[in-house]
């Protein structure tokens, strides 16, 4: 839990030494980390646009059937054409009565 008090000091993440962490950076540390930080700069974008493009394509049945077989509750219900959203407001406007 994290304290209001400016006097008490954070513990580091268990597994990370503190004394190690306050080491200055070797100029092939800076380096190393330079790059890391540019790879990841340049590979996020590109990780998002395979996302997004695997989310668009993902065929939502075939993988629903992945995930629980080819159970006959699967096959049985028809593709639904809304969300759903009326339906439940109409339940939850029967429930308050």
């Amino acid at each position: 839990m994290v304290s209001s008090s400016a006097s008490k000091r954070l513990e580091p993440p268990i597994g990370y030494n503190i004394r190690e962490m306050a080491l200055p950076l070797t100029p092939e540390d800076r380096a190393m980390l330079k790059q890391h930080v540019e790879r990841w700069r340049v590979a996020g974008p590109e990780l998002e646009a395979i996302r997004k493009r695997e989310l668009q394509t993902t065929d939502v049945q075939k993988a629903v059937q992945q995930l629980f077989g080819d159970s006959a509750m699967v096959q049985r219900w028809p593709r639904l054409t809304t969300s759903g959203l009326v339906e439940q407001q109409a339940w939850f406007a029967k429930l308050r009565k």
